[in-house]
C-alpha cells in the first residue's frame, strides 16, 4: 500500500472508499440513462418531423388549385395576429378548430380566403371561440389571452381540423 499506511488508517478510510465507488457507479448509471433518453428523444423528434412532412405533403396533394395559392406561411416575419378591419374584411370560408400539438381543441373560427404573404403550411383564421386561453399563438410572443374574438391569427394547417 505504500509508506505511511497503517491498519487503522485503512479501517477509517475504507467506508469512504466504498461510498465513493458507490457514488461513481450511481453517477455512471444516471449518465447512461440520460444518454439513452436523449437518443430516444432525438429519434422521436425525427419521427415527428417525418410525420409532419408527410402530413404537409398529403395536404398539398389534396388541396384544390384555387386554394393552393391562398394558403399561409407560418414562418414569415409577419405577426401572427392581425385585427380584422371592417373596411377590408376578407371573405370567410369554412369553420375550423385550432388544436395544439397534443390534439386538444384550443379555439375555433373561420378560415380566411385571403392568405397572401404567408407560406403554404399555415392559414389565417378569424377566432370565434377560445377554449384554452393560456396557449401561445403560433410564431408570436402572445397567448390567446392577449387577443379578442374576431381577431385574425395565423395557425399551422396540420394543427387544424375542418
Amino acid at each position: 500500500m505504500g509508506l505511511g499506511i497503517s491498519k487503522t488508517t485503512m479501517k477509517v478510510v475504507t467506508p469512504y472508499i466504498i461510498e465513493a465507488r458507490s457514488e461513481r457507479n450511481a453517477r455512471m448509471s444516471i449518465e447512461a440513462k440520460f444518454e439513452a433518453s436523449m437518443t430516444q428523444i432525438t429519434e422521436l423528434m425525427q419521427e415527428f418531423a417525418e410525420l409532419r412532412q408527410q402530413i404537409t405533403q398529403s395536404q398539398l396533394l389534396h388541396r384544390s388549385p384555387d386554394t393552393a395559392a391562398s394558403q399561409a406561411h407560418c414562418r414569415s416575419g409577419e405577426p401572427s395576429s392581425i385585427r380584422e378591419d371592417s373596411a377590408t374584411t376578407p371573405s370567410m370560408e369554412q369553420i375550423c378548430q385550432l388544436r395544439d400539438i397534443r390534439g386538444r381543441i384550443i379555439a375555433s373560427g373561420r378560415m380566411v380566403s385571403d392568405n397572401t404573404g404567408i407560406p403554404p403550411e399555415c392559414i389565417r383564421v378569424v377566432i370565434d371561440d377560445i377554449n384554452v386561453r393560456t396557449t401561445e399563438l403560433f410564431n408570436d410572443d402572445r397567448t390567446f389571452e392577449d387577443i379578442q374574438l374576431g381577431e385574425i391569427v395565423v395557425w399551422p394547417k396540420f394543427l387544424m381540423r375542418i
